[in-house]
Formats: structure tokens, sequence, C-alpha cells
């Protein structure tokens, strides 16, 4: 099987170097400049926003191949996360959420307005399923503060999903790519296909845009081996004792899973009019996907169990925009409505069912198995703009009902479903208000020369969010923006930043401590995890002749308090507070781009240490769950215009990650009293990535492009490597794939 997929890859790479590098004429320059929305919530250039962003375009999305969200954030700088080949679970500069965090360190947002976390769980699907990729226009990944803007989750930044309005989409897009995923023991092919269109019609002086896009993928993972972290099936208490840990990881290290398949559907759509400066905008989402998975020892895991999950949501927004002078006026009126309904269905081998450990106690020996939730978020904002400056104030409301459709008990020969409590419906009720001003008062204080000298800009905001369940949170955020020089083609620019955030409990952590029989309240005691950030950043752009230049380095600390960790409680397992972690670090980032390539190299280094109390005394824990050094680089060569192509490209992605250790929170479970003093590391690897694209030239509007894209050319080879899960044990990494994507844009 290597030999078939090695042959495959030398002659994809000859082929595509032959074509490429046989051309040798020379074209002027064009660079765009880049701009963010999220950082303030307003359209802003990246170096006047006060904040650390990283931007996806969709062009480099389309010429690297991504599939998804988690996809494109795995080479983001100073984020790293675990992917169990269901869901994605990031960290962010050392700060990892724990187990079931499904990244819920990030507020994940598409187009500054839908907050898109859907409860019960809390969690953000980041694969396939979230949105269709042909759809993107960009992701905005804002680094440090956000709770002051955003509220609950915007606790180590920001993801921005901006998507395409249907004016800016083909009327109708085609996809489909089928691929080949090597397990250890057989091939598994895969079918991804997407299909989007749009149009603009016109009622009078009313015009009605229209936009939709379906994307749906099917996986088979026959062969791999997988982690207890995945979704995608049930694990009994493997590990109750760290030092049984080796022998139950060599237990399970040779098992592979069979009959297994992922799929995934996201639908969505875009409506609503606009009528001069009124704009009225509708959006509608869908997510679902389907996880199954078969084990050879069902001794150790249960036969055979399928999740599924299918997350729903629509969304309206009203908006003015009033001009008075050079001040423009936005009001705006946001509601939307988000329903969650976690399915699980089990395949019990031999009447033995198996659940896993994240049990929600509501009495001894009694766990909730199912539940659901729909959402309903308002919003009332106004905003005041001239030039630069920026004044927002708001308001917004979530209204959550956790609707319990299950309950269990443990019995001494079976774990049976017994009946739901009188009260199976709980209610989280979270209102905000908060405002931000941005100034940029100064352009420049002087000139020398071509140059303009210091121009400067300034950055408050504040937010009060009151609860139902837990204490209330209030937060602020400063920052600071000054450009030294600029010039045409030149500038340089510092940024500082202080802000605190917070993250809120889930209904799933808060659920973890034994209640009464009835009682739905969840744990009070339960705090919400907050963080003080300060962050200096200082980077540049350069033009120089054909070359453009972007260098970054940002050093920053972040105090967390009330971190939230979990421990055995008898057979199950309690949530509760750390009192505190810090962590410290630098992302550098250095970005070269040309008319025939550009390249982006990054460095991270992060240092999480855990402050918390043990047997009445307090202790200082070194964590290393996330990689203490982490190096991105991605390389694109690319040509336009080349006879019968418009664009042929070329793309290489590589990333280092430095050696990691199970997490302390995974341990201190296991052991159940104390952090264990030996920790469990996992070596440093080296990931590998090609693609390339061809696009011809349109006619009558029409084009037709290919893309090819190779996956972990080191694990092609035969060098595998794992993560961490958070229970303790591995995830498979990233296994060989390979897929061919044909796409016709009519």
């Amino acid at each position: 099987m290597r030999i078939f997929l090695c042959a495959l890859f030398l002659v994809y790479v000859i082929s595509i170097c032959d074509s490429l590098f046989a051309q040798s004429e020379i074209e002027l320059l064009t660079l765009e400049q880049e701009f963010v929305e999220s950082a303030i919530k307003a359209k802003q250039r990246l170096e006047e926003a006060p904040s650390s962003v990283y931007i996806i375009s969709s062009d480099t999305i389309k010429k690297f191949g991504f599939f998804s969200i988690g996809d494109m954030l795995n080479w983001t700088p100073g984020i790293w996360g675990i992917y169990n080949f269901t869901t994605y679970n990031f960290g962010v500069r050392g700060i990892h959420g724990g187990p079931k965090a499904g990244s819920r360190i990030f507020k994940v947002m598409i187009d500054s307005s839908d907050y898109v976390v859907f409860r019960p769980s809390g969690e953000s699907l980041l694969g396939p399923e979230f949105v269709p990729v042909s759809m993107i226009k960009s992701v905005e990944v804002v680094k440090g503060p956000a709770s002051a803007l955003y509220g609950a989750n915007a606790f180590m930044g920001v993801l921005n999903i901006r998507l395409k309005e249907p004016d800016e989409m083909d009327p109708l897009y085609l996809k489909i790519a089928p691929g080949i995923l090597a397990g250890e023991k057989k091939l598994n092919f895969f079918q991804l296909g997407e299909v989007s269109g749009s149009s603009v019609s016109n009622l009078g002086s009313v015009e009605i845009p229209f936009g939709i896009g379906i994307y749906f993928t099917r996986w088979r993972r026959d062969g791999i081996r997988f982690s207890p972290d995945s979704i995608g099936f049930s694990e009994s208490d493997l590990v109750t004792n760290i030092k049984e840990r080796d022998n139950n990881l060599e237990k399970y290290y040779d098992k592979f899973n069979q009959n297994d398949d992922l799929s995934t559907l996201s639908l969505y759509s875009k409506t609503g009019l606009r009528y001069g400066d009124l704009e009225y905008k509708i959006r509608g989402l869908f997510q679902g996907f389907s996880a199954s998975a078969q084990f050879l020892d069902y001794g150790i895991l249960n036969a055979q169990n399928r999740v599924s999950l299918i997350n729903a949501g629509i969304s309206n927004e009203l908006s003015y925009n009033l001009s008075i002078g050079n001040l423009t006026v936005r009001p705006t009126l946001y509601a939307g409505i988000f329903y969650s309904a976690p399915v699980t269905e089990n395949f019990p081998s031999d009447g033995i069912r198996i659940f896993s450990p994240d049990r929600k106690v509501i009495e001894t020996g009694t766990y909730i198995g199912k539940f659901s939730s729909t959402a309903i978020d308002g919003r009332a904002e106004i905003s005041f703009q001239q030039g630069k400056n920026l004044f927002l104030a708001g308001a917004d409301i979530m209204s959550d009902d956790e609707n319990i459709l299950t309950v269990y008990q443990q019995l001494p020969t079976e774990i049976k479903e017994v009946s739901t409590p009188d009260r199976p419906e709980i209610v989280f009720r979270n209102i905000g208000v908060y405002g931000q001003l941005y100034l940029f008062p100064v352009e420049e204080l002087s000139r020398f020369d071509e140059f303009s000298v210091l121009g400067i800009g300034g950055l408050a905001g504040v937010r009060f969010d009151d609860h139902n369940i837990y204490e209330d949170v209030f937060n602020l955020r400063f920052g600071l923006v000054l450009i030294p020089l600029k010039k045409l083609g030149f500038l340089t620019y510092l940024k500082g930043i202080y802000g605190t955030s917070f993250r809120a409990p889930s209904p799933e952590q808060l659920f973890t401590k034994p209640q009464m029989a009835g009682d739905f309240k969840g744990n009070p005691e339960l705090k919400p995890e907050k963080a003080k950030t300060i962050e200096a950043i200082v980077g540049g752009d350069f033009k120089v002749q054909e070359f453009s230049l972007k260098p970054e380095i940002s050093f920053y600390i972040i105090d967390v308090a009330d971190a939230i960790k979990f421990e055995r409680e008898g057979a199950f397992i309690k949530a509760s507070n750390i009192e505190r972690q810090s962590s410290i670090g630098t992302d550098f980032g250095f970005g070269l781009r040309a008319k025939f390539f550009e390249t982006f190299i990054s460095y991270s280094f992060s240092r999480l240490t855990i402050f918390d109390e043990e047997f009445g005394e307090d202790i200082e824990y070194q964590d290393e769950f996330f990689p203490q050094n982490i190096v991105n680089i991605s390389f694109i060569f690319k040509r336009e215009n080349l006879g019968f192509f418009s664009l042929v490209s070329f793309g290489v992605l590589g990333r280092f990650v430095g050696e990691r250790s199970a997490p302390t929170v995974a341990m201190k479970m296991y052991t159940g009293t104390s952090y264990p003093e030996e920790k469990y590391y996992t070596p440093s690897y080296f990931n590998l990535g090609l693609s390339t694209r061809l696009e011809t030239n349109r006619l009558l509007g029409y084009y037709t492009a290919g893309l090819i894209r190779i996956e972990s050319i080191p694990s092609l080879l035969g060098k595998r490597y794992s993560e961490p899960g958070f229970s303790g044990l591995d995830t498979p990494g990233t296994p060989p794939l390979i897929f061919f994507g044909i796409e016709q844009v009519f």
C-alpha cells in the first residue's frame, strides 16, 4: 500500500514541478491591502487593528485545498488542537479548554453577527459540517481578549468566518472530490461534494440577493487507531490509576476500528433585501454529522456505537446606514433562534452498554444521557463612525432552554434507562450590556521627506454580563496603536493591548456534580474562567520592488483564574475550579509575497504553569500538554494566464510540533487526589502536505478547476505520529490523505 502511495506522490511532484518551473516571463507586482472586521466590529486596515490578527483568504483556501475551518486552523500560528477524526478541540497560546471543550476558548461567529456556539455541550463544530467552503470569503483569527465586546467564550480570541454576499458568489458552483484515507490496515475511500449558487433580483428599487450552499462528506475510517476521546465511540473507565496507563496504552495501541464511517452535512443560505441604505438579512444554517465505530476488541471498547448531532439556526438582522455629513450612524436589530439535538444510538454486544465518562450526575448512580437545546439570541446595537473613529454601544440577551430527554441509572449488572424527572427543562439566561470607543485622532505628527511620522490610535471597551446560573462578570479592554513611520509601500506599527475575558461553564460541566433527583440548577459553585491578558505587538509591511515583506512579533502574558478542572467523585467525574493558570510566550511571523510566489513562516512558544491547592498547600505545576514549540511553514508557487490556464499553483504546508505531555487535568483525574510527579511525553514530529490547483480560462463565463492534495507525507512514508488525547491515551494524528477535486463554475 505504501509503495503505491509513494509512487503516486512521486509522479505528482515531478509533473507539477515540470509545468511550473518551465516558465520565465516577468510581470508587474500587484498586492492587495488586507482588512479585518472582527477586532472592533468595523472594517479597518490590519495594521490599525488593536489585536494580533491572522487572516486566511478565500484565495489561500482554494490553493491549499482546505476542506474545513478546522483544517485551516491546524496551520494557524499560536493555535494547536486535538482532532479525533470527528471533532476538533483547539487551544490557543498554551491555554486549552480540557476534556470536551470543543474549541470553546474561541468566540465562533459568522459575519461578526451569528454567535455560532450551540449548547448543550457548548462545542463549536469546526469540521466540514460547519459551512460550505466555497461560500467563505475569509477567516479572521483574532487572538487576545475580546469578551469586553463579544461576551462569553471570547476567551482567548475570536474566530470570525466572513461569508460571501450573494453578488460575490458564482451563479453555480459544483465540486466533487473523491479521495483515499490510508489506515494502517487498509485503504479507505471517501467522497466530498459541494454545490452552491446565487442570484440577485430586483423588484423596483428593492434588491433581493439570495445565496445557498450545500456541503457533504463521507469518510471511511477503517483500520485507523482511535482515541477514547473520540465522539465516534464510547468507552468504559479504562484508566483508573496513572500507573496502569502504560499497560492500557500498550493493550490499546494495536487495536483497529472497522465498519467505521463519518458522514457530515452542512447547509447555509443567505437572503434578504436591500433598499437604499436599509438592509435586511436572513441567514439559515444547518449542521449535522453521524459517526460510527466498531473495534476488533470489544472487551476494551464498545463493539459498535453511533453518535449523531444536528444543529440548526435562523437569524434576522435589520440595519440602516444614516449619513450626517462625514458621520455614519448605523442602528442594528438582530434576532436568532438556534436548535441543537444530539442523538446517540448504541448497538451493544451481548447486552453490554458502555458510556463515556463525562456523566452529568443528578443522583448517585444516575446521570443524564441525552439532552437538547433551544437558544434565542437578541441584540440591539448602534454605532457612530467618522473615518477611522468609531463609537459602538449595544445590549444583547441569550435565553437557552436545555431539555433533558433521557436519564440512565447505573446498577450493579447493567445501565438502564429510567423515567425522566419531573422538571426536565432548565433555562440559561445571559444579558449583556457593552460599549466601545476606538479613536484614531492622529494620522501624522510631522513629515520627514516622504514619510509621515507617528500615527496614533486607541481603544477602550467595557461589558457587563448578568447570568442566572453562575456569577456575573465585568470585562474591559484597552488598546493602543502606534504607526511611527508610514509612506506608500512602507509602514511600521506597534500595538499594546490589555483586557479581561471569560469562558462560561457549559451545562455539561455544570451538571458534573451530584444533585438531588429533580434538581436541575446545576452547580452554582462552579465559576466561569476569567483571564487577564497583556500583549505587545511589533510589525511592519515593506514593499521593495517586486516583494512585500510582513514581519510581526508579539509577546503576551495570560493569567487565568478559576480554570475548570475535572476530578473523580466516586465512579463519576466532578468539575471544579483551579486557583490560577499563567501562560507566557511569543508568536513570530514572517510573510514574503511576490508575483510568482508567497510564503509564510511562523514560530510560537508558550509555557503554561498551573497554581492550585492540594492537601491544604499551594503547589506550582508546569503543564506541557500544549506544545511549547510550534513552527509553521507555507509556500505557494503560482503562475497566472499561462496558456490555457488562468492559474497554476503548487503549495507546500509544513509543521513542526514539539514534544507534549498528557494533560495534567486528565492525569489528576485518574490519580484521584494529586498531580502525578511523572509525566508522559509524546515525541515531537514534523508534518508535511502538498497541493496543486489548475484553473482554466473563462469561456462564456465558465471555468473548470482541478485540485490535488496530499496530506501527512511522513505518515505516507511510514513515519506515523500521535497526539496525547485529553484522556491521557493517544489520538491517531493525521493518517495519509490524498484527494482529487474537480470544480465547475457557471
